[in-house]
């Protein structure tokens, strides 16, 4: 064998050497199939795998939801129960609140009597109106049962008008007003056996109110009265008597008229 023979064989050695190297590194087409249907394998038993323990969990946890549903199932029903009660159905008839008790009417009206304007004359008249008040039965308020207009008359603010004097005076305590107001209405000088005597006239109005309606009674009554020092106290009783004297009496009519009687 010559050399050339010898070096063209270690070539050709060579290359087969290198052929099998590649032929073993490379897979054959049988061995990726059967390796791809492999790893399908393992893929589909992984998800059966999978499914099997999300449905071992979804039996475990179904009987506690069950059981939790069951619980809270009463609880709706008693809220059910009771949502009637708390709202009354469409169209059914509402029993109204009672209202507050009206109170009752006096068996005798309770008088409160305020007298303002001339005051030499004022504790004349409001004498001589209770006097008229009393002599027909009815019962007379003082001023001191009623501190707050007591505490505006001795200030000097007196009320003129019924209207301040219902804001003024409690329900509970009078039932009827009589306003009396009193003016000068002129002065003149007697002479006689050689004495000088003042001669006053002044001029006076009464007026009823029911405090309850401010409504103004038909008992209203003027009248005029002269008067000296000496005679004073007489002269005013008599015009008194002779304008208001009925007063009292018209009160007590007015009064039954008002519980129906």
């Amino acid at each position: 064998m010559t050399a050339k023979q010898i070096q063209t064989g270690r070539i050709l050695g060579g290359y087969r050497k290198k052929t099998d190297t590649r032929a073993a590194e490379t897979p054959s087409p049988k061995v990726t199939e059967n390796g791809e249907k492999g790893r399908r394998s393992a893929l589909s038993a992984a998800v059966i795998l999978a499914l099997g323990v999300m449905i071992v969990m979804g039996l475990w946890r179904g009987p506690a939801l069950s059981q939790q549903t069951t619980t809270e199932a009463p609880a709706a029903t008693e809220a059910e129960a009771a949502a009637p009660e708390a709202q009354s159905p469409p169209g059914a008839s509402t029993v109204p609140e009672p209202s507050a008790p009206v109170p009752a009417i006096r068996e005798i009206p309770n008088v409160l009597i305020i007298v303002s304007g001339e005051e030499s004359l004022a504790p004349l008249l409001r004498s001589n109106l209770s006097a008229i008040i009393a002599r027909s039965g009815l019962r007379e308020v003082r001023l001191a049962e009623i501190p707050r207009l007591r505490e505006k008359i001795q200030i000097g603010r007196v009320p003129v008008s019924a209207y301040s004097i219902r804001e003024l005076v409690p329900r509970d305590k009078a039932d009827i007003v009589v306003l009396a107001q009193s003016q000068i209405a002129g002065r003149s000088l007697l002479e006689f056996y050689g004495q000088t005597q003042e001669l006053i006239t002044a001029t006076f109005t009464v007026e009823a109110v029911d405090l309850a309606s401010g409504a103004v009674l038909d008992a209203q009554a003027a009248g005029t009265v002269d008067y000296t020092v000496l005679n004073m106290v007489e002269n005013v009783k008599a015009a008194v008597g002779e304008a208001a004297g009925e007063m009292g009496g018209q009160i007590s009519r007015y009064w039954k008229d008002k519980q129906g009687k």
